[in-house]
């Protein structure tokens, strides 16, 4: 009824009349408390909040419909091929070993390399992972000191690929023929089905031991 009677009476209203109007409407439709708690707690999410926002004020909503998919699913890629990793310590006092960025006391066992990465083991991230765990080697041999052993925590690799075991096997192989020995700890029973199923553990000879805790892996 409105579009029907009331629209001509604002055929005669300048333009910055009826934008006037328009913003007035859409105050109420944005909810701009909602972008602060998302800057105040994931910063990610804003950013997605942001270009929706932008696109659909610049151009129309489905525009700002596919903008914001499309950040989304970039974002996912992102997140997914390049994961959190953390070299992890020992607390005083106890069997548990935690982020040393994290927790100051956490304390690195001597020639030991204790390394978790946050991610199932995949395509997208599997030659991350290998860079990453050289990155840390060598930084520990820049800094004068030398590693005789890497445990892995596998707590968060719940999933292993066949291009995610090629690249493990082949870290594994290099570790070894650089003196270093390597052990699992903490590992769920898909990742350590998945080592059967391909043959990874067999593939090298008994090198490679898995324990239940960081800690067995550590004091064997």
């Amino acid at each position: 009824l409105v579009m029907v009677w009331i629209t001509p009476l604002f055929a005669s209203l300048p333009f910055a009349v009826l934008a006037a109007i328009i913003f007035a409407a859409l105050g109420g439709l944005v909810n701009f408390s909602s972008a602060v708690a998302l800057w105040r707690s994931s910063r990610p999410d804003f950013v997605l909040w942001a270009i929706a926002f932008a696109v659909t004020a610049a151009l129309d909503v489905e525009a700002g419909l596919i903008a914001c998919f499309a950040s989304s699913l970039g974002l996912l890629v992102v997140s997914t091929s390049r994961p959190r990793w953390a070299v992890l310590g020992r607390l005083p006092g106890t069997n548990l070993y935690r982020d040393v960025q994290r927790y100051a006391a956490a304390v690195c066992p001597h020639h030991v390399l204790v390394f978790r990465f946050d991610a199932p083991l995949h395509f997208a991230n599997a030659a991350y992972f290998a860079k990453s765990l050289r990155k840390r080697l060598l930084a520990v041999v820049y800094a004068g000191g030398s590693v005789s052993h890497v445990v892995l925590d596998c707590s968060s690799m719940h999933t292993l690929d066949a291009s995610g075991n090629a690249v493990l096997r082949q870290t594994l192989a290099e570790l070894r023929a650089q003196g270093v020995s390597v052990s699992f700890a903490s590992s769920r029973a898909p990742f350590r089905e998945a080592l059967r199923r391909f043959g990874t553990l067999d593939a090298l000879d008994g090198g490679v031991h898995v324990f239940l805790m960081v800690s067995d892996a550590v004091d064997a």
